[in-house]
């Protein structure tokens, strides 16, 4: 389900996944820095939410370490991408798992996300304005934009568990 969902949003917006006869695919250096910057956004944006201390600087001074560092093609290293990427999502998960999520739960956020995300659009370039990340590769939020209702989700949830039927 949830690969099915990020495969439809690429789909949408002409992320290209490769050759179907590669088994894998190798990021260009743009990519890379673009991939990596975002998952350092997203884990910036949690250690926020968890109530730890805003670090403006420190993200910025990260951001433009990844904008300047020299990628070395011959340390590329595919195999330890994909188990760095897969333990992320499973530390993920887990953490959901210790806050009590159940698979109901992270189901009925996943799908709020989703919706959220195939409302979006594709950047119209690396200077486009409602790009923060100044990247051709981003998605952004259009005008009017409506982010993912998880407060929705966690009353919904709250109701089911109280046995609060819906009026």
């Amino acid at each position: 389900m949830f690969l099915n969902d990020v495969i439809e949003f690429h789909e949408k917006f002409n992320i290209r996944r490769g050759d179907s006869k590669e088994v894998t695919k190798k990021l260009t250096d743009k990519e890379i820095r673009f991939r990596v910057g975002f998952l350092l956004e997203e884990l910036t944006e949690t250690m926020e939410a968890f109530g730890l201390q805003k670090g403006e600087n420190n993200k910025k001074e990260l951001m433009e370490f990844i904008a300047r560092v020299e990628i070395e093609d011959h340390n590329y290293d595919e195999l330890e991408v994909i188990d760095g990427l897969l333990d992320l999502i499973y530390v993920a998960l887990g953490t959901l798992d210790l806050m009590h999520l159940s698979e109901d739960h992270i189901r009925d956020h996943w799908a709020e996300i989703q919706r959220a995300n195939m409302t979006k659009e594709r950047a119209k370039g690396d200077d486009d304005p409602k790009s923060k990340r100044k990247n051709s590769l981003d998605i952004v939020k259009p005008d009017g934009w409506k982010g993912p209702d998880h407060k929705g989700v966690m009353e919904k949830h709250v109701q089911q568990s109280f046995g609060i039927e819906d009026e």
